[in-house]
């Protein structure tokens, strides 16, 4: 899946990415309704180095303190294309293969995003002690759709509609105060009642 990234980048970049020739008009057996929305499953976090989103730092991985670039939320959804249900992590694969490239087109269908919390289970720094959320040191930068740059807790203000995107990349503007493990929390909810916790480990020196 990484090394897909990577190449899917290198492609945007270049400004020659391939997507497959089928078009809408010559997908059959497809419910359109169905297809145009994606549906929040899941939720992946894990950090990123400042060299790339697209890169993971592991949880057995040890980065200095300059190498730490932040975090990065991926939904895993659920599509509907070619009367069969299935799930994939990273979204352009799903638009990459056959006729399913137009799934989730539309956004999300239920979802609506009420809350997001990253926390700190250990201490951080002298303004983030153990327990202290890490919302004010995060800068949303966008997704694979766009390129974004607004402080975290404006962004959720800011959100009225439903998920127009299936992944989101959080900056960190700050490191921690020592070397060490640092656990972190991130807790989600969307305004028809789902909920989603995960955490993370980071190990910096």
């Amino acid at each position: 899946m990484r090394s897909f990234k990577i190449i899917l980048l290198i492609s945007l970049l270049s400004g020659i990415l391939i997507v497959p020739s089928c078009v809408i008009d010559s997908c059959t057996g497809v419910d359109f309704d169905a297809v145009r929305f994606f549906d929040v499953q899941d939720l992946e976090v894990f950090a990123f180095p400042k060299e790339g989103w697209w890169e993971r730092i592991e949880p057995t991985d040890t980065v200095d303190f300059d190498s730490l670039g932040g975090l990065y939320l991926d939904f895993l959804v659920s599509y509907t294309a070619q009367n069969s249900s299935w799930q994939m992590g990273f979204p352009l694969v799903n638009r990459a293969y056959a006729c399913s490239f137009i799934a989730g087109f539309d956004g999300s269908k239920d979802e609506q995003l009420e809350s997001l919390a990253i926390t700190s289970l250990d201490f951080w720094d002298i303004d983030h002690p153990a327990g202290s959320s890490l919302n004010d040191i995060l800068q949303y930068k966008g997704n694979y759709l766009e390129e974004q740059d607004l402080a975290l807790n404006d962004f959720i203000q800011a959100q009225t509609g439903f998920l127009q995107a299936e992944d989101m990349r959080l900056e960190l503007l700050s490191h921690p105060l020592r070397a060490g493990s640092y656990r972190l929390k991130v807790n989600m909810t969307f305004t028809n009642g789902e909920a989603y916790e995960e955490e993370l480990s980071l190990n910096v020196k």
